[in-house]
């Protein structure tokens, strides 16, 4: 762990190895491999607003990155960190984990799939609302073309 906070420090160099940067590729992923089931534990929100300061204050990206978390008093937003995930779809990503498959055809069949389901001529699933929006974008500007 001290390894991680000296790696994420602000006093540390920019400049990082090709062996130090697969070093602590493979260690991040021997780390998520001893995670149980790679599920996180379950958490309870408490009402307590110190408690509710005192996590805000000190947490991963506080104690490693400095970043200051924000409250989710808005719409879900890309940039803000979207939405948390609901367990069922937290399980469903630990299972596709699970198994290798051709990224084109999962986004075809993905994008049929997502039309059948909505009722469109066709649709294409993006990694969040900006890259949605600039599809939508790229789609008007081409019309037919």
């Amino acid at each position: 762990m001290e390894f991680i906070k000296e790696l994420f420090s602000k006093h540390a160099s920019m400049k990082l190895s090709r062996r130090a940067f697969i070093g602590t590729s493979l260690l991040t992923g021997l780390i998520s491999a001893c995670s149980r089931n790679g599920r996180a534990p379950a958490r309870t929100i408490s009402a307590d607003p110190d408690e509710i300061m005192s996590n805000l204050n000190d947490n991963i990206y506080t104690r490693l990155l400095g970043v200051q978390p924000h409250l989710p008093t808005h719409d879900h937003i890309t940039r803000y960190g979207g939405s948390r995930m609901p367990t069922e779809v937290i399980d469903a990503m630990i299972k596709a984990n699970e198994y290798f498959v051709d990224m084109d055809e999962l986004t075809i069949a993905a994008g049929k799939r997502l039309a059948d389901v909505v009722h469109a001529e066709a649709a294409l699933v993006t990694c969040g609302a900006f890259s949605g929006l600039v599809l939508g974008a790229a789609a008007c500007l081409t019309g037919n073309d």
